[in-house]
């Protein structure tokens, strides 16, 4: 598509590039949680699906604000 000048425009959806973050950013951390609880064991399972699921959670949101933001999302 161009604009009235004739140069290429690109559309962006935003709500599509979101849910692609948020997409990628869930996955994550529900792998990240089911790796803690196996590692943990049976007692520590919740211990551990937490910590590693929280590690990974916050990482994954660092990830989903830099996408958004380098596609000028936000």
């Amino acid at each position: 598509m161009t604009d009235s000048l004739g140069r290429w425009v690109t559309t962006v959806d935003a709500s599509a590039d979101f849910n692609g973050a948020l997409a990628v950013a869930t996955t994550q951390f529900g792998l990240a949680a089911s790796v803690g609880t196996l590692a943990g064991g049976t007692i520590g399972g919740t211990i551990g699906g937490v910590a590693l699921g929280a590690s990974v959670g916050i990482a994954s949101a660092a990830q989903m604000y830099n996408t958004l933001r380098s596609a000028g999302d936000i």
